[in-house]
């Protein structure tokens, strides 16, 4: 398993680097670590380490939702299904909410069932169980499940209905968002039209995709499904 998480870690820190939004001298210079080091662990001439892995995930704010191998989610999805018409959707290993740790693993052993048609507009859907969030109790409740869209288009193209689920400090949170002159604003459900009681992001800087990790339409499953 963390042979995979290593080669996509790496495989993100090339396209940051050739997109611009890297360089081997900051990314060396923000992990402790010589820009030769670094320069070798891209080109595959070095092995990146668990510990330097972890570092890099941390300084970077980057998890498992960020990893997940695109062709591993569709080998765990079942697009054939007999039953008529669902989709099974591997589930994150944890759970999103104000009071939980950020999810750092893939339940690979946990597959949950959609309807084709809830899952037909997203690309490599995941699921995760979200805890109890007292500013979103008219929305949703402890145990309750969110399909997610990862894809850059989800992320990018903010519609302000919609729901989204937001990096914030060591967890996470599903919030309506804005976009406003270089700042982001977290709307929870509870101060939805008082726009004082919104909490603003300065994005000075920054990219949105740091704090807005997926689109999440909350939904229900069919059953809960584990391998055996």
């Amino acid at each position: 398993m963390f042979t995979e998480v290593r080669s996509s870690l790496v495989a993100v820190l090339r396209s940051r680097v050739r997109n611009g939004e890297l360089t081997e001298r900051g990314l060396a210079k923000l992990v402790g670590v010589s820009q030769p080091h670094i320069h070798n662990v891209l080109k595959g001439a070095r092995v990146l380490s668990p510990e330097l892995s972890d570092q890099i995930l941390q300084h970077l704010r980057l998890s498992l939702l960020d990893l997940i191998q695109r062709d591993h989610i569709k080998a765990y999805l079942n697009f054939d299904d007999p039953g008529g018409g669902y989709v099974y959707v591997p589930v994150l290993r944890g759970s999103i909410g104000p009071t939980s740790p950020w999810p750092t693993e893939a339940g690979l052993t946990e597959r949950m069932p959609f309807h084709a048609s809830q899952v037909a507009s997203i690309d490599n859907p995941v699921a995760v169980r979200l805890t109890e969030d007292a500013r979103m109790s008219n929305t949703f409740s402890a145990g309750d499940i969110a399909l997610l869209d990862q894809s850059h288009r989800a992320r990018a193209n903010i519609d302000r209905g919609a729901y989204y689920v937001v990096k914030s400090g060591s967890g996470g949170v599903v919030r309506r968002v804005q976009l406003s002159e270089n700042a982001l604003y977290l709307i929870p459900d509870d101060v939805y039209g008082h726009t004082p009681g919104w909490h603003r992001i300065s994005m000075e800087g920054r990219h949105l995709n740091q704090f807005i990790r997926a689109r999440a339409y909350l939904t229900t499953p069919l059953y809960e499904w584990n391998i055996t």
